[in-house]
């Protein structure tokens, strides 16, 4: 004897368990990527300038490695090389370092603080804490040449 009186019992039960079934799956083929997230205990790297200390990642940031993929990385006569445009120069640094150095470079009346300063001086230091060493020779870590010029 079945324990459904109709078919509409029937039909009700084996809906609610193909959506149970479906949930279930559902939620098997979720990846938590905000809960990998919330894990990552993430180092930052301090920069100090004119006494203040400004924190960057201590790995590359998703959106710069975009643009820096996509503007920067070029290979040139076959060699890799970080050749930043002109026209990119204050999107690297704001992305680099945040929109708080950038101001602070910017209000700086020190006349030392150049462009060629800012690239030559903490540029290659954070490239190479995220894995883009200058010459370094390190086997595990992709070399590349910086092109700047005296700005």
């Amino acid at each position: 004897m079945s324990k459904f009186k109709s078919n509409e019992e029937r039909m009700e039960y084996l809906n609610n368990k193909q959506n149970e079934i479906a949930l279930r799956q559902e939620g098997s083929l979720v990846i938590d990527f905000d809960k990998a997230l919330e894990e990552a205990q993430e180092d930052s790297i301090s920069v100090k300038f004119m006494g203040k200390h400004y924190l960057v990642p201590s790995s590359m940031p998703f959106n710069f490695s975009i643009f820096f993929l996509r503007n920067c990385y070029k290979k040139v006569n076959g060699k890799m090389v970080v050749a930043v445009p002109d026209e990119h120069l204050v999107k690297f640094i704001t992305m680099m370092f945040g929109n708080e150095f950038m101001v602070a470079l910017e209000n700086a009346k020190d006349v030392r603080v150049t462009m060629s300063k800012v690239f030559s001086s903490i540029v290659p230091d954070i490239l190479g804490a995220w894995g883009y060493d200058i010459d370094t020779g390190k086997k595990d870590q992709k070399k590349i040449q910086t092109l700047t010029q005296e700005l």
